[in-house]
C-alpha cells in the first residue's frame, strides 16, 4: 500500500511482476533539461537508466542515457544478445554475425 504521497515529479507503478519508477534526479541537469530516472524491477533483475551528459547549456549534445543491470540469483539463466555482449554467457554465432554486419 502506498505509506507516503510521491512528489509531484514522480510516479511509480505495477504491471505484472514488474515494478516500474520514474523520477526526476534532484539538484541534476542535462545541459539546462533536469535529468530522469527510471528503474524496472522484476524477479529476476532490476535495470536503472538515467540521463545524463554535460551540465553546460553546450552539453546537450552530449546528452545520453546510463544504466546498470543488477542480476538477482543465477547469472547463467539469462539469454539472448545483450547478456552475450554482457560476457554473462557465451557468444553465439548469431551475435558475431550481428557484430560483423
Amino acid at each position: 500500500p502506498l505509506t507516503a504521497m510521491p512528489s509531484s515529479d514522480s510516479y511509480a507503478l505495477r504491471w505484472g511482476t514488474l515494478n516500474f519508477a520514474f523520477s526526476a534526479v534532484p539538484h541534476f541537469k542535462v545541459g539546462r533539461a533536469r535529468s530522469e530516472m527510471v528503474v524496472i524491477e522484476g524477479t529476476s533483475a532490476w535495470l536503472t537508466i538515467v540521463t545524463t551528459g554535460g551540465e553546460g547549456p553546450e552539453d546537450e549534445q552530449a546528452a545520453h542515457l546510463d544504466f546498470v543491470l543488477q542480476l538477482r540469483g543465477d547469472s547463467r539463466a539469462c539469454a539472448g544478445v545483450l547478456p552475450e555482449l554482457w560476457g554473462l554467457r557465451p557468444m553465439s554465432n548469431t551475435t558475431i554475425a550481428m557484430l560483423i554486419n
